[in-house]
């Protein structure tokens, strides 16, 4: 690139860049929580104009409209496939003319991009490993010459490792941890009102738990509805009385039904509560009592459950418990994948003392204050386009 419009940097600030992000259903932006994390980097970067792309349902268009990214064009094709949608990318790229960062959220996308914008800096978002041909390919090009013009951005030091073992160069593995903007949760009282009634959560006598996930259809129901239901039995008795806890869970997580079946089976009826939500952690925080974090994926789900102050248990895998490493006494939210005793203890705890509910939450706080700045997001962000294009 040459020439005065072409410039991409005067007095260290950029101008004049356009930037395209073509994100795809279910890929590594598409989705609720990747939507949200869009959202909140768009005009993070001084004089660049960003356009957003979107590859699937209309679905996903209005999950793009509802957390507030306006002006977005969407492809319908196939699977939201990135070598489907290749044409359609390639005449949105010459429509917009002299693109100089295609930012994209799945390796098939890459291709695409590659092809449609070969002069263009790429970003590529991960949050799930690539197999097979993907990988083989992403690897190849990684390592290529016109992998110095593409950086991998993820949300943590493990996943970075694990891309680093799958034979991706580190140096062009960047980090983007999740963020949350506390002033997104909604705290409107009639609608978190509504909500509750909804859930059949109305009274003294009740306790919402919400089971957030990032992408419900990774995440396990069935041990946190287990705790659910015996933390529920236990209250119930010490307090001699009737108590009911609501476990609110997604359509799409993984063995619901099962969870379901198992709760009846053990007289919990009405525990598990069907919650869209759940992968919207802003819009039913403020309304839970409590809230479990679950799905390796999850880093948004619990940047969103952290700021709102909830008190908070995490499912400890590698990825989740490597973003809670760094704050002094995190290591109390984490419960181990098969630890069934942990997550109803401390349940149990919380629904019969406040002074304890209240720690918990404050501790979530701390956590996210220290962790999951957009500010700070932003910045990081920032710096990675800067070191794209300069």
């Amino acid at each position: 690139m040459s020439g005065d419009k072409d410039r991409l940097l005067i007095e260290d600030r950029c101008v004049d860049i356009k930037m395209l992000h073509v994100v795809r259903e279910g890929g590594g932006l598409g989705y609720p929580c990747g939507l949200m994390r869009l959202k909140g980097l768009l005009g993070a970067v001084e004089g660049v104009k960003e356009h957003v792309l979107l590859l699937g349902s209309q679905l996903l268009a209005e999950e793009c409209e509802s957390v507030g990214i306006e002006g977005a064009e969407r492809l319908g094709v196939p699977g939201s496939s990135g070598v489907a949608g290749y044409f359609g990318i390639r005449r949105r790229v010459r429509e917009l003319g002299d693109i100089q960062i295609v930012s994209c959220d799945d390796v098939g996308l890459l291709w695409a991009a590659n092809r449609a914008a070969k002069n263009a800096r790429k970003l590529l978002w991960l949050n799930e490993l690539p197999v097979g041909r993907r990988l083989l390919w992403l690897r190849k090009f990684m390592n290529g010459r016109r992998g110095d013009h593409c950086r991998v951005v993820v949300s943590g030091e493990v996943m970075r490792n694990e891309l680093a073992r799958l034979g991706i160069p580190a140096g062009r593995v960047k980090i983007v941890g999740p963020a949350a903007d506390e002033g997104e949760i909604v705290r409107d009282e009639a609608v978190l009102g509504q909500k509750r009634v909804k859930w059949g959560a109305v009274g003294e006598d009740k306790f919402v738990v919400g089971l957030l996930s990032d992408r419900p259809y990774t995440s396990d129901t069935r041990l946190v509805s287990l705790a659910g239901g015996t933390s529920s039995l236990v209250v119930s008795h010490k307090l001699g009385r009737p108590w009911q806890m609501r476990v609110l869970v997604n359509a799409m997580h993984m063995h619901r039904d099962r969870s379901v079946d198992l709760n009846d089976e053990f007289g919990h009826l009405g525990l598990l509560v069907q919650e869209g939500g759940t992968s919207r952690g802003w819009e039913i925080l403020e309304a839970c009592d409590a809230v479990v974090v679950t799905g390796k994926g999850s880093g948004e789900s619990l940047a969103w459950a952290c700021m709102s102050g909830k008190p908070m248990l995490v499912e400890g895998n590698a990825r989740l418990r490597g973003m809670l490493s760094e704050v002094d006494g995190a290591e109390e939210m984490i419960f181990d994948e098969d630890d069934l005793r942990k997550p109803s203890d401390v349940l149990t705890v919380w629904a019969m003392d406040e002074k304890a509910k209240r720690e918990a939450g404050e501790l979530s706080k701390r956590v996210g204050e220290k962790l999951f700045g957009r500010m700070e997001q932003r910045a990081v962000y920032e710096g990675i386009v800067r070191g794209l294009v300069g």
